[in-house]
């Protein structure tokens, strides 16, 4: 409730090494054992498997990241890498969809209940393809089409463009603040920013913002994330307001 949504995509945008493939994570934990997210958050339904497509860098890293967890090892979540991927890793190139990948694509992700691309701009390819508004639509509309293959609720993981600096400050778009093109958005039937509170820490625990900023449900109010030093689980803040010091 609040978090995903069960059809179209969920985004998750933030600035490179956020948390973005965290927090994939974390809920993919959460709807395969039923345990709640965050330590509160109960999920409605849970799934037999998700399917988490990395196109950059390689499964290993992002399993890494989740043995660091330290969160119930389960064969369910299924990564698939850039080593996987290979030739068919595009699903858009130069402005037009690769059919043979998106079938490639919905044959590995067949009996999954939440598909997760991660991270958007590495599935399309050609000149200005972030920032031409058609392409970038397609592309989202595509990752929703092969989630939807299987009855699969879609997480689309992006990055933020770079923020403006003025007089010293940092401002940061309180919408439409996905890198490229306003499209992106636009196709997503919800959007949250992931954010970390500068000069913000509890019990010397980094403390980080979800902030839902499109939804077409019912919105919640921003979820407040205290991420472990060590594990980099979050637990979500309940009990009193934080406020960044920005």
């Amino acid at each position: 409730e609040g978090v995903l949504l069960t059809h179209g995509a969920t985004g998750i945008i933030g600035e490179k090494e956020v948390g973005k493939s965290l927090i994939a994570l974390e809920i993919e934990h959460s709807l395969i054992t039923g345990e709640p997210l965050w330590g509160t958050i109960t999920p409605n339904i849970r799934v037999e498997k998700t399917v988490h497509f990395l196109a950059e860098h390689a499964s290993r890293i992002l399993m890494g990241l989740f043995q660091r967890t330290g969160l119930t090892t389960t064969r369910k979540m299924r990564v698939f890498g850039p080593e996987h991927l290979g030739s068919m890793k595009l699903l858009v190139s130069n402005g037009t969809r690769r059919e043979e990948a998106v079938n490639f694509y919905k044959r590995l992700a067949e009996g999954a209940g939440l598909v997760v691309f991660d991270p958007l701009a590495a599935f399309i390819q050609g000149e200005a393809a972030e920032n031409d508004n058609s392409p970038m639509r397609n592309l989202v509309d595509t990752m929703v089409e092969i989630a939807g293959s299987t009855g699969a609720a879609c997480i689309i993981l992006g990055h933020q463009g770079k923020p403006q600096i003025f007089q010293g400050r940092t401002i940061k778009r309180g919408s439409y603040a996905t890198r490229g093109a306003s499209a992106t958005e636009d196709a997503m039937s919800a959007v949250h920013y992931l954010d970390k509170l500068s000069g913000v820490s509890v019990g010397g625990n980094s403390v980080f913002e979800l902030r839902p900023i499109h939804y077409k449900g019912r919105r919640q109010p921003a979820f407040q994330l205290i991420r472990d030093h060590d594990t980099c689980i979050h637990q979500l803040n309940t009990s009193f307001k934080i406020k960044s010091n920005d």
